[in-house]
């Protein structure tokens, strides 16, 4: 039946072609009757969501913009850009995107599923990049009025022109008046990313020295704009007449260079921070206030206090907002998730998860918060092994999926349709010291909601060697490794300590 439809719309659209060709020199092409349309559109739907729902891919984009640039030439599909023309088609935070039809008849719904954001006003490809994972945006559709193969939806912003079963035109228009020009194609199970069938196999990537990473719960994140990790602790530090200062510490390692920019903040936080990239914004929320840097930073950052007393907490994040996972000191409300609006420096609750959560870390993907094993008590005590998916639009709407292994400690982040999940294992004597510590590398593949552990190269050589942060951009995995345990006579004692890398493709 799926054939038969495709062919009569492929003979539909050849046809059309055929008319406008020979009539191009004519004042009207023929005009499809109601009667036509109302049969050809059920039809056009059906290539558009396989009478369900379809995912299509973008293959190019153009930005159309009021930039004074001259771009004359072919752009990747050999298509010709005008002046002003900025072809954006391999940008990271292009093909990330996925429109996702589903309906039938005449009528249906459209899912900008937008991943990471789009800086529409600009002027050359770089001004395009944002570090800023944003919402999906929701439409109804419909048929233009005198066609079967044009579709209109969020007010006539975005047309779409089906070309053949497996290809589709997008003009998108944008808040700013710019224009997006997209083609998209059926997105197959192909296209997704795989777990690597090898393995991780990491090596060094840089070499820095702090006085505390193993106590003090560091914060790291890549950034694609950037093209750089940024890394934030607490440093414990003593000055020249033996005052213990404990500045916050970031530091900007350049892929490109190597080169390592830093700054210190003095603030009197938690030994906890946890990052985020908004646009030329790098925000540290530590456990009692949020800086927000620039992110060459170059000056002292801004500082507001977010109402909490937080230790190994969480967060994820979306749009302007940034969700704080559990790790309420008092552990009074470490089944809590608030969420903070970077725009307005506000904490709301947000949701309340089935147990409480001690350093159980989170990620967001496709409008859901996903936040992974963790501890029921303050640092290691009652791992759990459980994945929750919680709706954003609607937090009361978990669901619950498991990991194959208690995990007193996660760190996580996304890659595509995967979440990888860094854990940590500490073992515990009968008046609960740590004696020993292990760690472990998952993968939780949203299209099905399942978890595998994954190999690595990586070696526990003295029994205590665990992960202590992990970031993934650009198709790699970095990670934090080294000996995990916490001596008292440490303090303020600087070492050195590796960031490695594996590629996950």
């Amino acid at each position: 039946m799926l054939k038969k439809t495709l062919l009569k719309l492929s003979l539909f659209l050849v046809t059309g072609l055929l008319i406008t060709s020979c009539n191009k020199d004519n004042s009207e092409n023929k005009v499809l009757s109601a009667e036509e349309l109302s049969e050809l559109r059920p039809e056009s739907t059906i290539v558009l969501t396989e009478a369900s729902s379809k995912t299509w891919k973008i293959n190019s984009a153009i930005l159309s913009s009021s930039g004074n640039i001259s771009k004359n030439g072919k752009n990747s599909n050999g298509t010709i850009q005008k002046d002003g023309d900025i072809d954006i088609s391999e940008n990271f935070n292009v093909v990330d995107d996925e429109f996702i039809f589903s309906g039938n008849g005449e009528t249906g719904t459209v899912e900008w599923r937008k991943g990471y954001g789009i800086e529409t006003n600009a002027s050359d490809p770089s001004e395009t990049l944002l570090d800023k994972y944003v919402s999906s945006v929701f439409s109804t559709f419909k048929y233009n009025e005198s066609s079967a193969t044009i579709i209109e939806a969020n007010d006539g912003k975005w047309i779409f022109e089906i070309v053949d079963d497996n290809t589709l035109n997008a003009t998108i228009t944008n808040d700013d008046n710019s224009i997006l020009n997209i083609s998209l194609s059926k997105k197959n199970e192909t296209d997704y990313i795989s777990v690597p069938a090898n393995g991780l196999s990491f090596s060094k990537a840089f070499t820095f020295t702090s006085t505390a990473i193993a106590c003090c719960s560091p914060g790291m994140i890549g950034s694609y704009k950037e093209n750089a990790i940024f890394l934030v602790t607490r440093e414990w530090e003593y000055d020249i007449d033996s005052t213990l200062s404990i500045p916050e510490r970031v530091l900007k390692l350049d892929i490109n260079t190597n080169e390592i920019t830093e700054q210190r903040f003095n603030n009197p936080d938690k030994v906890s921070k946890q990052l985020h990239l908004i646009d030329d914004q790098l925000i540290v929320i530590g456990g009692q206030y949020v800086n927000q840097y620039n992110v060459n930073l170059t000056e002292n950052p801004v500082s507001t206090l977010h109402g909490k007393s937080l230790s190994r907490f969480g967060i994820s994040v979306i749009d302007n907002n940034a969700f704080m996972i559990g790790g309420d000191i008092d552990n009074l409300e470490s089944d809590k998730i608030f969420k903070w609006n970077i725009d307005s420096k506000t904490l709301s609750e947000f949701a309340t998860l089935p147990e409480p959560k001690s350093g159980a870390r989170g990620t967001t993907l496709h409008d859901n918060l996903y936040v992974f094993g963790g501890s029921e008590a303050f640092f290691g005590d009652l791992p759990s092994n459980l994945i929750y998916k919680i709706n954003i639009k609607d937090p009361t709407n978990i669901s619950v999926f498991e990991m194959d292994q208690k995990a007193d400690f996660t760190f996580v982040d996304k890659y595509e349709n995967l979440i990888y999940v860094a854990n940590r294992f500490d073992s515990k004597d009968e008046n609960g010291d740590i004696i020993g510590s292990d760690f472990s590398i998952g993968v939780f593949n949203t299209e099905d909601n399942t978890y595998k552990t994954i190999d690595t190269n990586l070696i526990n050589s003295n029994g205590y060697d665990v992960i202590h942060q992990m970031c993934i951009f650009n198709g790699k995995m970095y990670i934090i490794f080294s000996d995990g345990q916490i001596r008292t006579e440490d303090f303020a004692v600087s070492r050195e300590w590796e960031i490695l890398v594996s590629d996950l493709n």
